[in-house]
């Protein structure tokens, strides 16, 4: 069940960062999200927090690693099965791809990203090295499982070098990739890419911050390919009452109004009396613009 938002209704100071803080790395998406009306407008705050994530994004950013291995196995079996389209475009005589790429590159990207990362924990928080290959089911499972038992130590990652690509090993026998001061002192500034008998990786400097901000991604990703994201919200023809564009979007119920639409792009919001009036008025207005001739043509009913 998702979290619901908390609101205050009158005007709030506007709350600022103290010393050794900082507002959660999800901003209007932290789990533990403060909503104020300031000046009659709607206000999204993450919470404040020593660390990029805050404590309630941090267990959510271990639920959805804890999940990954699940989607890695779905995505793996229906990898054959063909794209669902609206429409259906069909070639006699072209060419046929028997497993979806778009499946394929995400497993390669998840189990290489998972693997990187686990390599980095296991190096900080000591733990023993992988017993499986990064690129098997096995190997996903133990990965992503390190990365939801130790989010904490995942999450304050300090930057650090780190292997990026689809289909290379995350680091070298499963450590991550070292980088001498040396070669960072005169290279630090360019890409560094490392060419062996058997690899070639391109590391790159990423913190905890990226990392959540990647298990995200994954999560995300593997649920829009298995079509289990929310749909977009309608987006319905009457303009807005404060802005006057056109970007009402259906709304749903927060807890504290019955809402019925919000502007993309003011952010106003109405419950359905309040839309019924705002139409009414549209379409008033609309109808006083009219000619006779316009009438007369059948071009306004």
């Amino acid at each position: 069940m998702a979290q619901r938002e908390r609101y205050w209704i009158h005007s709030q100071p506007e709350i600022t960062e103290d010393e050794g803080l900082r507002h959660c790395a999800r901003g209007e998406w932290c789990s533990r999200r403060i909503v104020t009306i300031q000046d009659g407008e709607r206000v999204v705050t993450a919470a404040l927090t020593p660390r990029s994530f805050c404590d309630g994004c941090q267990e959510y950013i271990a639920r959805c690693a804890a999940e990954l291995p699940a989607f890695w196995l779905r995505l793996s079996a229906m990898i054959g099965d063909p794209l669902q389209a609206e429409v259906q475009v069909r070639i006699p005589h072209g060419p046929q791809i028997l497993l979806r790429e778009d499946v394929d590159a995400h497993l390669r990207l998840s189990a290489s990203t998972v693997g990187a990362w686990a390599a980095r924990v296991r190096a900080v928080a000591r733990l023993s090295a992988a017993e499986h290959a990064w690129d098997t089911a096995e190997g996903v499972r133990d990965n992503a499982g390190v990365l939801a038992r130790h989010a904490a130590v995942l999450l304050a990652l300090q930057p650090g070098w780190m292997t990026r690509g689809f289909s290379f090993p995350p680091g070298r026998k499963g450590k991550p990739d070292v980088i001498s001061d040396e070669i960072e002192a005169e290279h630090g500034d360019c890409e560094i890419i490392r060419a062996g008998v058997d690899f070639v990786d391109l590391p790159v400097m990423a913190d905890g911050e990226d990392a959540g901000r990647e298990v995200q991604y994954l999560h995300y990703r593997a649920r829009s390919l298995l079509l289990e994201t929310n749909p977009p919200p309608e987006l319905l023809i009457t303009p807005c009452r404060n802005c006057t564009w056109r970007a009402l979007r259906r709304a749903w119920p927060d807890g504290e109004r019955d809402l019925f639409s919000r502007c993309d792009h003011c952010g106003d919001e109405m419950d359905w009396p309040e839309y019924e009036i705002n139409a009414k008025r549209w379409v008033a207005f609309h109808k006083a613009q009219t000619t006779p001739a316009q009438v007369a043509a059948g071009l306004v009913a």
